[in-house]
């Protein structure tokens, strides 16, 4: 299931997705991986620079916009399984969370950032993450992976609320087995 839902959001970003720049921020994170320079969108956004100048000394400065674009489009294509994977743990049925990544995954919006050299669909993933490891009852490993979703896209904090949620909520019922 996982693995499909990840080919699905991958092909349905690739065939929805704009090949080449679509987005002011996506020329900006490009130049700022070959240059080396820092963003200047609220923290800078590190983690998802750091990840794209190793992709780019990889793949060489000539081929970085599709390199990137490509890898990007791969890790953003991880957040449709997440999402499955969090419904689950949850509680739905396997439908019902099977629908949910499918509903991801076919998301025109979702699967057209994700296939740019933007933030959106990494941080989403990262959270998504985060959030699965929370419900799992892994505090600590909730937290780091939600800080990796953070220094990714500085927004990605706001699932801090939703993690707080769920670790509590683990909580309570750890305590009402006991």
């Amino acid at each position: 299931m996982r693995l499909a839902l990840f080919a699905l959001a991958f092909l349905t970003a690739a065939l929805v997705g704009t090949h080449g720049l679509a987005y002011w921020d996506a020329g900006d994170y490009v130049r700022l991986a070959i240059d080396g320079g820092r963003s200047g969108l609220l923290l800078g956004r590190p983690l998802f620079l750091a990840v794209s100048r190793l992709v780019v000394a990889l793949s060489g400065p000539a081929h970085a916009e599709p390199a990137l674009r490509w890898f990007w489009t791969a890790v953003s294509a991880t957040a449709a399984p997440l999402l499955a994977t969090l419904a689950g743990a949850l509680g739905l049925e396997r439908r019902a969370a099977l629908l949910s990544g499918m509903f991801l995954a076919l998301s025109p919006s979702f699967a057209h950032t994700a296939h740019q050299v933007l933030t959106d669909g990494p941080a989403l993933a990262a959270s998504l993450a985060a959030l699965v490891l929370a419900a799992r009852g892994r505090a600590v490993a909730a937290g780091v992976v939600l800080a990796i979703a953070i220094a990714t896209r500085e927004t990605a904090a706001v699932h801090a609320i939703a993690l707080a949620i769920l670790l509590r909520r683990r909580a309570a019922l750890s305590l009402a087995i006991t």
